[in-house]
């Protein structure tokens, strides 16, 4: 059973240091792609065969992922599914450990499909 201080320190992280980090990964790959165009082609390529390997079973795949990141902790895993005229929406409930007490996280969105 992780504890927050035995959780990396990028699960404790706020909602701007994830946009700092994803600002910078982006400007990352930006600079690699601009200067080798092979590299480009050679991930568009591993991207695009990933996905036709997914294809008719992203729905059953997030919730593979879901339950795999939930592993080791004492509470069950939860998903929550929502669907609306315009969107499906997925949701994993987390629980977070401070301590000997546990809390429950805010459903975090891990896709939307419209």
């Amino acid at each position: 059973m992780p504890l927050e201080s035995e959780m990396v320190k990028w699960q404790m992280w706020s909602e701007k240091e994830w946009e700092n980090w994803l600002r910078g990964r982006l400007e990352e790959r930006k600079q690699v792609f601009g200067s080798d165009p092979d590299e480009l082609i050679s991930s568009y390529n591993r991207e695009k065969s990933h996905a036709s390997s997914y294809e008719g079973r992203e729905l059953l795949e997030l919730i593979q992922n879901a339950d795999d990141s939930g592993a080791g902790y004492p509470t069950p895993n939860k998903l929550l599914i929502k669907l609306t005229q315009d969107a499906l929406y997925v949701y994993k409930v987390t629980a977070i450990f401070a301590s000997q007490n546990s809390r429950k996280s805010p459903p975090i969105l891990i896709a939307v499909f419209s």
